[in-house]
């Protein structure tokens, strides 16, 4: 596995800045001052108990232990932020990058979180590959979700293997997000989604630059943009819908995921895809009911924690950029 780039990058921060009832948030892409590292150690209650935690396990701790370093930026000692980077064992970051990968090889990766929001978070990750989806490796366990607690200040390297990759380009995205499987106040839910963020790789498999086929982008019926990213919302006093919107001056494309207690779920009719793919222009919005979804789930006597994500690509002045946006989670 190589690297386009190799020059020393640090992690990224997302700092929080509190205002009473307003949240506002910033992404940082720092450069790198300050070197950390950590050695292996015995591992003991690894791990909470599912049975707390509807059956997901919470890790405080992992058996694979990253040796390599972590590149922090030094100043923030009074700013409220979390702090994430995708490294390979050699110190080497991946994130906001791509990496090339022989037919066979996997990626063998750390997700390093660090917390400094002045309290004790959960925050669980989830992957997905060209708008899906998929299962990943820790310490030798798939899964399709991971959950760590931290507390302030302590930080937690998360050993990732993703593996089977078909030849062809890769569009990874590592969704991160804070404060999860906590029972959550009406203010707290709001932020949801604001605070969560996500780091993005390419992955080119083979040597092959083609992209995995994962369908068209549609242009449909649009409303006027009031929102830029995405969000759950109840419009004209009826269900919840996902708005998605476009405010910027540029034609965005966007795949439009929904995730169920964190995991993905097909609430398109009209796709066989658990995804919706659609172009907005500027001042475009749209508005994807969940209404048929939640009479879907109603009966079944469970609790779902639902969310959306928005994967958009635009181009602006010949560069082609990509941005994350993570709507706020409701409870049905």
């Amino acid at each position: 596995m190589f690297h386009d780039a190799l020059v020393p990058f640090a992690e990224r921060r997302k700092i929080i800045m509190k205002d009473l009832k307003k949240i506002a948030l910033y992404t940082l892409l720092l450069s790198c001052l300050l070197v950390s590292g950590c050695g292996k150690q015995s591992i003991e209650n690894q791990y909470e108990s599912s049975e707390e935690n509807n059956g997901v396990d919470i890790y405080r701790e992992f058996k694979t232990q990253y040796e390599g370093d972590v590149q922090r930026l030094e100043g923030f000692e009074n700013k409220t932020y979390y702090s994430m980077g995708l490294w390979d064992s050699k110190s080497n970051y991946l994130h906001d990058t791509t990496i090339y990968l022989g037919e066979n090889d996997s990626i063998d990766a750390f997700l390093s979180l660090k917390n400094s929001l002045g309290e004790q978070y959960n925050f669980t990750v989830v992957v997905f590959d060209n708008y899906e989806q998929i299962e990943f490796e820790v310490d030798g366990v798939s899964m399709k979700q991971c959950t760590v607690k931290i507390e302030n200040g302590g930080d937690i390297n998360m050993p990732i293997k993703i593996s089977s990759l078909d030849n062809g380009k890769h569009e990874l995205v590592f969704g991160i997000l804070v404060n999860t499987y906590k029972t959550l106040t009406t203010e707290e839910r709001l932020h949801t989604g604001s605070q969560d963020d996500a780091l993005v790789c390419t992955a080119i498999v083979g040597n092959n630059e083609e992209v995995v086929e994962s369908g068209e982008y549609l242009h449909v019926d649009t409303i006027t943009a009031r929102t830029n990213g995405i969000v759950l919302n109840k419009v004209d006093g009826k269900e919840y819908s996902i708005e998605v919107g476009n405010l910027d001056n540029n034609l965005k494309k966007c795949a439009i995921i929904v995730l169920d207690n964190f995991e993905q779920v097909n609430i398109f009719n009209d796709s066989d895809n658990e995804y919706k793919l659609i172009e907005l222009n500027p001042d475009e919005e749209v508005i994807i009911s969940l209404a048929d979804y939640f009479d879907k789930i109603k009966e079944d006597g469970k609790e779902h924690e639902i969310f959306a994500i928005c994967l958009c690509e635009m181009e602006n002045e010949g560069a082609e950029s990509r941005t994350v946006f993570i709507s706020n989670r409701i409870i049905k």
